[in-house]
């Protein structure tokens, strides 16, 4: 059975709320790419879907 999350008292969940986004330099890019592949080795999943999330940051940053 699934439970919904209980709220983070850190982060509230508000409309009213905005995030500002900022840019980021290829070289924080870089950092960002090398952890979440770093993140992904450590977690087991199906290798077809690693493949996926690896080819959908690929894309994305190829995008930037």
């Amino acid at each position: 059975m699934n439970r919904p999350m209980p709220p983070n008292p850190e982060q509230p969940d508000r409309p009213d709320v905005e995030l500002e986004l900022t840019e980021l330099s290829a070289d924080e890019r870089a950092v960002w790419a090398e952890a979440l592949t770093e993140w992904l080795d450590r977690r087991p999943m199906p290798a077809d879907l690693r493949a996926r999330l690896l080819a959908h940051w690929r894309e994305q940053s190829a995008k930037d």
